[in-house]
């Protein structure tokens, strides 16, 4: 088996991963600073101006 191409790949993998993984909480308004406070409205979750299923709000939650 070729171990080098699996050192060579894995750190990159990685790094991309934990990109992918930031930004989707992002989106979410989560990030290291601040959690985005979720404004419920009817059936939408409103986070950071942007619309989403109110079950988003429900799987949010913030350590206050």
């Amino acid at each position: 088996m070729n171990k080098a191409k699996l050192k060579s790949y894995a750190p990159a993998a990685r790094r991309d991963f934990i990109q992918a993984v930031t930004d989707r909480a992002h989106f979410f308004g989560i990030s290291e600073k601040e959690i985005v406070p979720v404004e419920e409205s009817g059936d939408v979750a409103i986070i950071g101006g942007r619309p989403f299923p109110r079950a988003v709000a429900a799987q949010r939650w913030s350590i206050d």
